[in-house]
């Protein structure tokens, strides 16, 4: 049922030049459209803003290992890979200089890690750390990121072992200096 109005409550306003009308039991919403277009004035911005950033985030950087990526200890955060791995290869030396020890029954040998077939992978390491938050899932991807510059993200140390060659050369100690002849 329309309510009609009332003749009362009919006025030209002469500032505005139009005839209002009021009608009886009809409630005037003043502020509920202005605050839709507040709701969704802010979600733009928010969505314009976080584009913006997210875009300012990834071509700071393009091409570069993400904040809190780490790798021995080291900070890769910031690094292009080239530079990454001449961070590890200096902290990586020393390590690979030193020999291992082997002890036995009071004897002791020293290899390289050469030797034991060891290989340390720089390049693979530093792929790793350069390829955290860098996948095919997009958010994913965002939450590697995020992460890692909250938390940190150690990349372990890709390390290559030639079980033949360990092998052997322990078969060529063993047979030297381990292996005894029976006797009663």
């Amino acid at each position: 049922a329309q309510k009609a109005y009332s003749p009362s409550k009919t006025k030209l306003d002469s500032n505005l030049n139009y005839l209002a009308v009021e009608v009886d039991g009809v409630k005037k919403r003043r502020w509920g459209a202005a605050i839709l277009w507040l709701i969704a004035g802010v979600i733009v911005v928010g969505l314009v803003g976080g584009t913006a950033f997210a875009l300012a985030w990834q071509g700071q950087y393009s091409g570069k290992v993400f904040p809190g990526v780490a790798a021995l200890g080291v900070d890769l955060g910031g690094k292009t890979q080239d530079e990454a791995k001449k961070l590890l290869r200096v902290k990586v030396a020393a390590f690979s200089a030193s020999p291992v020890v082997l002890a036995w029954n009071g004897k002791e040998w020293k290899p390289s890690l050469d030797d034991l077939g060891v290989q340390l992978s720089l390049n693979e390491t530093v792929a790793d750390a350069y390829n955290v938050g860098r996948n095919s899932d997009f958010f994913g991807n965002i939450n590697d990121q995020w992460g890692s510059t909250q938390m940190g993200w150690q990349v372990p140390l890709t390390v290559q072992l030639s079980e033949p060659q360990l092998q052997s050369y322990l078969d060529g100690i063993a047979a030297r200096e381990i292996n005894q002849e029976l006797f009663e």
